[in-house]
């Protein structure tokens, strides 16, 4: 069998928009000779829905959507793909996390996701009920009958030894051994996390190597508000080694021969995918809200010089601004600086000297403190104009306003916005 891992950048609620990219997804792998296509977690809704999963109009619309991709889809392909499933006996949660085989003219939900997130950035209880059984799909091509277990996200995540959030309950993947799976596959959508890629790679190969049989994991792609998602979809052999992978952080697809043992690229490193995590939450989140430009103030320092690059290798550098804002205290080199690194990225710039505006400050706050702003009262000042100044244009100009304020600052509730 042949099978395509169909890696989409979904955008959270759209669920006409994800299940085109879905139906392109089919046609492409229908082209490469796929019987089976495979996507992510919850791939209609986009990664995490949160309360839109709630409204009963978006519900209808995921169906309306089944039903088209049962009519679109090539004929002899099948479809796996992450859905909601609403409930109807009166208790809540009313929703399965759910998986819907779609063929030529149906669809049906052939598992449920049994171990459910509620940590971190996850919030799945709220939402959804936990199914009990294991789940195996028979599906017959070129004469044989191919079992399929099928797992969703979390319920991978049951090795003890490998990492340290092991959720109370079953074991989904012991469960199907059992049952003699001819392949194991798993439908996600699993954040970004230094350390993740390799994790992942290390829980498949423990479970194909427990069941005797390969493993396909399908990751969402892309960037939710702050939430990045960051690919890497996979095939591995029964032994646990890498046979194809995907592209880090965007939409792909790639297709799979069931035995075919064709070594896969090394993971780079932490630090090449830290990089490339920043920029890909950076460009999408700039895309999927409207902006097509971005606008920071540059200081000379390091942390609006390491926003900037990122901004630049985002959006482009044409797609960039920067404002340099010197106060009487800026020195020669943070101006120099600045101009320097905006002549390197090729992002344009723009000064706005402070001075007379802390002025008008001083005029104005002399009366009441008894004397012009001191100390750290007068270096707050510097930031709050500075800030006024950075969204005055942001807003004019429609550009997203990229803050530069680092984790230190953050944690303790000071940057310039």
């Amino acid at each position: 069998m042949r099978v395509a891992l169909a890696q989409i950048n979904p955008l959270v609620g759209d669920l006409s928009g994800n299940g085109a990219q879905l139906l392109e997804a089919c046609r492409r792998a229908a082209e490469g000779g796929a019987d089976l296509v495979v996507s992510s977690e919850l791939a209609l809704w986009g990664y995490p829905p949160r309360d839109l999963l709630l409204r009963p109009s978006l519900r209808h619309k995921q169906d309306a959507v089944l039903d088209g991709l049962a009519r679109d889809l090539p004929t002899g392909q099948s479809l796996l793909l992450g859905v909601s499933e609403t409930v109807s006996d009166g208790q809540q949660p009313d929703l399965f996390n759910s998986v819907a085989l779609v063929e030529k003219g149906v669809w049906r939900i052939v598992a449920r996701k049994r171990l459910l997130p509620s940590y971190d950035v996850f919030d799945e209880r709220r939402y959804f009920r936990p199914a009990e059984e294991p789940c195996l799909l028979e599906l017959e091509r070129e004469g044989r009958r191919w079992r399929l277990g099928l797992t969703i996200c979390e319920d991978l995540w049951v090795e003890e030894q490998l990492h340290s959030q092991r959720l109370l309950g079953g074991d989904p993947v012991g469960d199907l051994a059992a049952l003699k799976p001819d392949l194991l596959i798993n439908l996600s959508a699993s954040p970004f996390g230094q350390g993740k890629p390799q994790l992942r790679r290390e829980l498949a190969k423990s479970a194909a190597q427990r069941l005797g049989a390969p493993v396909l994991y399908v990751n969402q792609a892309g960037g939710n508000d702050e939430l990045i998602f960051d690919g890497g979809s996979f095939a591995a052999t029964a032994n646990g080694e890498v046979a194809a992978q995907l592209a880090f952080g965007k939409a792909d697809l790639a297709c799979w021969t069931l035995g075919d043992a064709s070594a896969a690229a090394p993971i780079p490193c932490d630090e090449e995918l830290l990089l490339r995590a920043l920029v890909l939450g950076v460009r999408d989140y700039a895309r999927k809200c409207g902006f097509g430009k971005a606008l920071l103030g540059l200081s000379g320092g390091i942390d609006s010089a390491l926003v900037a690059v990122l901004a630049a290798a985002a959006l482009g550098a044409k797609q960039v601004q920067a404002l340099l804002m010197p106060s009487p205290w800026s020195s020669e080199g943070s101006i120099n600086d600045s101009l320097e690194l905006a002549n390197r990225l090729g992002i344009s710039t723009q000064t706005v000297p402070i001075e007379g505006l802390m002025g008008g400050f001083d005029a104005a706050l002399s009366a009441p403190l008894g004397g012009t702003p001191a100390g750290v009262t007068a270096e707050n000042l510097q930031s709050r104009i500075r800030g006024t100044l950075l969204m005055a244009v942001a807003n004019q100009q429609g550009q997203l306003l990229l803050t530069t304020g680092n984790k230190s600052e953050l944690a303790v509730g000071y940057c310039t916005l």
